[in-house]
């Protein structure tokens, strides 16, 4: 999970106001393909619009960001956090644990060992791999449609 933070010279409403457009589009408009979403106390989640399942109740997008909106001294800051798909973050660590049973020696599943432990090594690279593209294209987009630099206050 990572934190950004970023503070612009715009006026909060007109912060709001561009987050709530991207939020307001058609569902057939894929030309950002961000999908976002408003929360009652001001915050907001945004996503990848291309998900895994049109399912909403279960996390169907490869990655997710969420912000809150606050005025700082006469300017806007904006707090968001980007993390990737639980899913995903289950199953690196299933798959590490795997690799670590196989190499105390014990078998986790059939075959040769040293096979295993290179399968194993390299599925999680690939998890690993998903995970930190579909965060990094995420916040690129999401600064991209807003015009704002970047800035890592935790990682």
């Amino acid at each position: 999970m990572n934190k950004y933070e970023y503070r612009v010279s715009d006026p909060v409403d007109e912060v709001r106001n561009r987050i709530d457009d991207l939020a307001n589009r058609k569902w057939y408009d894929f030309s950002s393909n961000i999908d976002a979403r408003l929360r009652p106390e001001g915050g907001f989640i945004m996503n990848a619009k291309w998900t895994f399942s049109p399912i909403r109740w279960i996390e169907t997008a490869p990655a997710y960001l969420t912000g809150t909106i606050s005025e700082e001294t006469g300017r806007t800051l904006i707090k968001t956090t980007v993390r990737p798909n639980s899913s995903f973050v289950i199953m690196f660590y299933l798959i590490a644990v795997l690799f670590f049973v196989e190499l105390l020696g014990h078998k986790s599943i059939g075959g040769d060992r040293y096979l295993n432990l290179l399968i194993f090594a390299m599925l999680d690279l690939v998890f690993f791999a998903i995970m930190q593209f579909s965060k990094a294209a995420l916040k690129r987009r999401f600064e991209r449609l807003l015009n704002l630099p970047t800035r890592t206050i935790n990682s």
